[in-house]
């Protein structure tokens, strides 16, 4: 129960300092994406070539910039909030959007190479089972250490199994030992391989997936490195029981 409290404490003060980052960048960044477009019109009409098409370009690599920044703000606010809504979600998108904002600490250490399916929809909270996703990506990056990143993979698939739809993440960094395995989906798990410095980590993916219904589950990949897979009904499936009282507050 204390550790639960922890894990619920954490989140809550991540998250509200996550939004409170996002709202303060994407502000100011709304205002400056304005006057860049207004700028563009009028030099796209009265500046003389050739200096035109030089000073165009420029302007068209800043607004990408700007709205790729406005993307991600606006990723991490979703993310980041504390609303319990349930409504039909596509994984893939949810994916997609958690990628975005762990690319830059995946990209230093390995390729990730996505395959992105199209897939039934699954009732969820948004905020939340980006969060799950974005615990399973940090676990598996955790996983490479100083190697060349030109040898290190993070597979993330998105695709329809059955009944359920499934994200499965698998790499080829450090391997566990049968032991780490089963106490992998302990709240603070570290092991000599994997999980230093992300805190609660797997723990709450699995919390989070149950309380959707579903599953969070890990095997070997290969000779080196793991699987995590997670899976959740299909929207309109019948919630299992357990899930319901994970989903219920205690007395």
């Amino acid at each position: 129960m204390q550790l639960s409290l922890l894990e619920a404490d954490r989140i809550a003060l991540v998250s509200a300092l996550a939004a409170g980052v996002a709202h303060e960048v994407k502000n100011p960044l709304t205002g400056m994406l304005l006057a860049l477009r207004m700028l563009r019109r009028t030099l796209a009409t009265e500046l003389p070539e050739p200096t035109r098409s030089a000073a165009l370009r420029a302007l068209d690599d800043s607004l990408s910039g700007g709205e790729r920044i406005a993307g991600n703000m606006q990723d991490l606010l979703s993310l980041a909030s504390t609303s319990s809504e349930q409504r039909e979600l596509d994984l893939g998108q949810v994916t997609s959007a958690a990628l975005r904002l762990v690319s830059p600490i995946l990209e230093d250490r390995a390729r990730v190479v996505r395959e992105l399916h199209p897939v039934p929809m699954v009732l969820g909270d948004e905020a939340r089972l980006g969060q799950a996703v974005l615990a399973m990506l940090l676990f598996s990056g955790s996983g490479f250490h100083g190697d060349d990143p030109r040898d290190n993979r993070i597979l993330v698939c998105v695709e329809a199994a059955d009944s359920a739809v499934e994200i499965e993440i698998s790499d080829n960094g450090g391997a566990l030992c049968a032991r780490d395995m089963a106490r992998a989906f302990d709240p603070f798990f570290v092991s000599r391989g994997r999980g230093a410095g992300l805190g609660v980590g797997l723990s709450v993916a699995r919390s989070i997936a149950m309380a959707h219904g579903g599953s969070v589950e890990m095997e070997p990949f290969g000779t080196v490195g793991i699987t995590t897979r997670m899976r959740l009904p299909r929207a309109g499936l019948p919630v299992r029981e357990d899930a319901a009282a994970a989903q219920s507050p205690p007395p």
